[in-house]
């Protein structure tokens, strides 16, 4: 059965985190990613996935799975260093179990796509939970953005993969916008 999907939008959202990330290991003002050397590799992951699924059609889910947990483990560990507060590694079995019973039942590694939507979300929430140690402000926003990671999920196990992308984008884009504000 065919999909109907939008890719463009997908793979557009994943290059912005990617890019995001790239170039937060140059930036100060992203102190979970600055002088980090998992964010290069991370954010390059993102970046060459989506341009080789655009242009190529090569799914990179797995990949841009494993990018998205590494970013994961990037906030965790910088929450953990600055609040003194033990990590919340159980995050990740979750989130990996989940993944992996999903890609299971559906016997089609295109749903590693719903680790990274959870991973997304996850990441959304912990940053709106310690959106004090970031120097940000906006915890609503965060925890918006968390919302729509969590729903792009639901409507992507529903089957309404091109709703799943839009809330997807939806809510990096409400994520990425509190940017302009750590330009002042």
């Amino acid at each position: 059965m065919a999909r109907m999907e939008c890719i463009v939008v997908r793979e557009i959202t994943e290059a912005m985190i990617g890019l995001v990330m790239i170039t937060g290991f140059f930036y100060r003002k992203f102190p979970a990613m600055y002088n980090v050397p998992f964010s290069p590799i991370a954010g390059g992951l993102f970046v060459v996935t989506s341009i080789t699924e655009i242009f190529f059609g090569l799914h990179g889910e797995f990949l841009e799975f494993f990018a998205a947990l590494i970013l994961l483990f990037m906030v965790e560990k910088f929450v953990t260093i600055n609040t003194g507060k033990p990590p919340k590694w159980h995050y990740f079995g979750i989130i990996l179990a989940f993944t992996l019973a999903v890609v299971l039942i559906k016997k089609d590694i295109e749903y590693f796509h719903t680790g990274v939507l959870v991973t997304f979300g996850v990441i959304s929430l912990r940053t709106g939970q310690n959106i004090e140690v970031f120097h940000w402000h906006y915890k609503e926003v965060f925890y918006l953005s968390a919302a729509f990671g969590f729903l792009a999920v639901l409507v992507y196990l529903m089957s309404l993969h091109m709703l799943s992308d839009f809330l997807y984008f939806g809510g990096v884009m409400l994520f990425l916008s509190v940017i302009p504000e750590l330009a002042s």
